[in-house]
């Protein structure tokens, strides 16, 4: 990346977003997507991942070039189990949710084209860079998405039946959406 992130003036641009729309760390840690303990964290001058700052610099409106945050290509996912850029699979009776990495090249944090949400560039639980290509992050072990809830609990045969489901319309609804001017 070259220079360091400038995070007094992230610090300054949470501040007067503070000021200007009355809220609560959760609510801020909410819209960029990231926990509560990061926006603490920032604002008691602790270091952050760049992916994190850009989230946060989005979130306040503020580009990220002007905290220095990274302008590279890297890589981001959407975190949504919902999404239909998640898949679903079993692997011997256990279900994973395997997220579609996209390269992207701006230096402003990116929404899903398919859902809307925040796409991740760093592991949602421990914040370090993902792994392009893996379920798990490498660092925490923790799957960058979670399996839907009304997942849990289905016998194997009926997961099996599901995901086919659910991937064969999330298929669909991608190629519709990919077709949409």
């Amino acid at each position: 990346m070259g220079k360091s992130v400038d995070l007094q003036k992230l610090q300054q641009a949470v501040t007067e977003w503070f000021q200007s729309e009355p809220g609560t760390q959760k609510a801020l840690a909410e819209k960029a997507g990231v926990s509560q303990s990061t926006v603490s964290n920032l604002l008691r001058g602790k270091r952050l991942s760049d992916a994190v700052t850009v989230k946060l610099a989005k979130a306040v409106g503020l580009p990220a070039e002007e905290i220095g945050g990274p302008a590279g290509p890297s890589f981001a996912y959407c975190g949504s189990p919902d999404c239909p850029s998640v898949c679903l699979a079993t692997v011997g009776g256990k279900l994973y949710a395997a997220p579609e990495f996209r390269r992207i090249t701006k230096s402003t944090a990116e929404d899903c084209p398919y859902c809307d949400s925040l796409l991740y560039q760093e592991c949602p639980n421990c914040c370090s860079p993902i792994s392009a290509k893996a379920l798990f992050c490498p660092k925490c072990k923790e799957p960058y998405v979670p399996v839907p809830d009304d997942l849990e609990g289905l016998r194997p045969r009926d997961l099996i039946r599901e995901c086919l489901r659910r991937n064969r319309i999330n298929e669909q609804l991608c190629r519709r959406l990919a077709d949409e001017p």
